[in-house]
């Protein structure tokens, strides 16, 4: 007795080149359940040898013993689903074959793979003019293509947001206009291309701003430096218009009438009428395509720049004094409030005027932009000393007696000016006359000076008391930084237990000196 082993029976739907869609991503059927499958891509329908599995099988065989593989089993209810690699994309036209195995028998179903992808195109900016005839379709879209490797014969048709009688109306409207495109495949596959279509004033065109040219600029100019002015200032702009395109010009634009701007000895400040023109020979057309621009001689504003150098001819910055005149002027500088007043600030500050422009009370304005300058000589100066120094009474008793905070009536400022101020400076102080009371008696070794910790006794030679090694420029207070309490920097006075005094006032004459570098 023998089982009945039904025929297999295997069916597989139609697979599409989309990958968007489930057929482009998945090989569906149904088959005897539990039957074992493979999927081939069939070259030759008449030559099964010629068959090339679409992926490798990975799934055992159900026989024991048996080597082969599958790519999928249905299922209890008769169907299969097979999802396709990501790198394996079907192409329209290609056959797949199910080939479905079970208890040794085998079956299978061909299938071809159906063009369901839509074709891509590339969008344009369609160049026309305005009032020109209503381009076709086609020519909104380029470079075409289809996934289906069979040659395609597109279909093109205005789409239905801007229908032939949008566009149509668009030819009459100045302006860029979003035009819509349905482009189809022969198997009626559609995607819709967003193109452009500008609509110009005319078929070709000259164009130029009009400007206004200094005087000065153009005086000296021989004709093509001027030609050259121009095409600058004027900003040109130029093109034609062929079978949507549009073709730049500009390079191409030239001068070809001065209207009397090149004529400079009878230079006037008025509008001159000066036309541009694209040869017939550089565009192509039939005739030249022109254009006039005013072009407006005005006075010239002139600026004059006056600059103070110190020793090393350095502009010192913050300085300077920038008058607005004209072309053909003639300054009094000696009558400038502005620079009469710098000159002051810059006395005051403690620069020496060293040398005058040798032309300072007639400088004459024939460019629009001049500098004229005045030398300096920078100084290392004390600009200004505590003209008394007031410690006090003391009521001494044979102990340590010391002042830390002297009254004074002026600040002890050094100021440099020299432009190799980084090289710093020194302060000395002497003791030229010492500190005696009316009998003529002498308080010895009072007078004491502290600086970061280093106590100096004041005595009739030159000591040095402070140090600036900071290297720049300006006004330094030295007695800013002078202290109140011990321990901290100034002028001090001390008394000590041992000393020999006398009642009385005290009084005695220090010497402050400044000088350069350091020691």
């Amino acid at each position: 007795m023998y089982d009945y082993i039904p025929d297999v029976i295997v069916e597989l739907d139609a697979p599409s080149d989309n990958k968007a869609l489930v057929d482009g991503q998945k090989l569906i059927g149904t088959a005897n359940k539990n039957s074992s499958l493979n999927f081939y891509l069939v070259t030759d329908e008449s030559n099964s040898s010629s068959d090339v599995l679409l992926t490798p099988s990975t799934i055992d065989s159900p026989v024991e013993d048996d080597a082969r593989k599958f790519n999928a089993v249905a299922n209890d209810e008769g169907k299969f689903s097979f999802d396709l690699p990501n790198d394996v994309t079907l192409e329209a036209g290609q056959k797949i074959k199910a080939y479905a195995w079970l208890n040794g028998k085998e079956s299978y179903d061909i299938q071809t793979v159906m063009d369901k992808t839509p074709p891509e195109g590339e969008s344009v900016n369609y160049e026309v003019a305005l009032n020109d005839p209503t381009p076709t379709p086609d020519k909104f879209v380029k470079n075409p293509k289809d996934s289906n490797p069979k040659q395609q014969n597109f279909t093109y048709v205005f789409d239905t947001e801007t229908p032939q009688t949008t566009v149509d109306g668009f030819m009459s409207q100045i302006g860029k206009h979003i035009i819509k495109i349905g482009l189809s495949d022969e198997a009626g596959n559609t995607t819709t291309i967003v193109s452009t279509m500008t609509v110009n004033e005319k078929k070709q065109s000259v164009v130029g701003s009009d400007f206004e040219a200094s005087y000065v600029d153009i005086r000296n100019l021989p004709e093509t430096e001027l030609k050259n002015y121009i095409l600058q200032h004027s900003k040109p702009d130029a093109f034609k218009l062929a079978n949507g395109t549009k073709t730049d010009l500009t390079q191409f634009v030239t001068v070809t009438d001065f209207g009397g701007l090149n004529n400079v000895s009878q230079l006037q400040p008025k509008a001159y009428t000066v036309t541009l023109a694209v040869k017939a020979a550089d565009s192509g057309l039939p005739t030249d395509i022109t254009t006039t621009i005013q072009v407006t001689v005005v006075d010239v504003d002139a600026v004059l720049s006056v600059e103070f150098l110190n020793e090393v001819n350095q502009v010192l910055p913050g300085y300077t004094v920038k008058l607005n005149t004209q072309v053909g002027d003639t300054i009094d500088l000696t009558k400038e409030e502005s620079v009469t007043t710098q000159l002051t600030n810059l006395t005051k500050a403690g620069y020496d005027i060293a040398e005058r422009p040798a032309n300072e009370t007639t400088v004459k304005i024939n460019n629009t932009a001049l500098t004229v300058q005045y030398k300096l000589q920078g100084v290392l100066s004390l600009t200004s000393v505590p003209s008394a120094l007031d410690f006090g009474s003391l009521a001494y008793n044979a102990t340590t007696k010391r002042v830390e905070d002297p009254e004074f009536d002026k600040q002890l400022v050094v100021t440099d000016t020299r432009a190799d101020a980084a090289n710093g400076w020194r302060l000395t102080a002497t003791l030229t006359t010492p500190m005696k009371n009316g009998s003529g008696q002498e308080l010895v070794n009072a007078l004491r000076y502290v600086t970061d910790g280093k106590e100096t006794i004041l005595n009739t030679n030159a000591q040095v008391v402070y140090t600036n090694s900071k290297g720049t420029a300006g006004s330094f207070d030295v007695s800013d930084s002078w202290g109140k309490t011990a321990n901290t920097n100034g002028i001090k006075l001390q008394i000590n237990s041992s000393d020999t005094v006398y009642t009385g006032d005290y009084v005695g004459v220090i010497t402050w000196k400044v000088m350069a570098g350091q020691p």
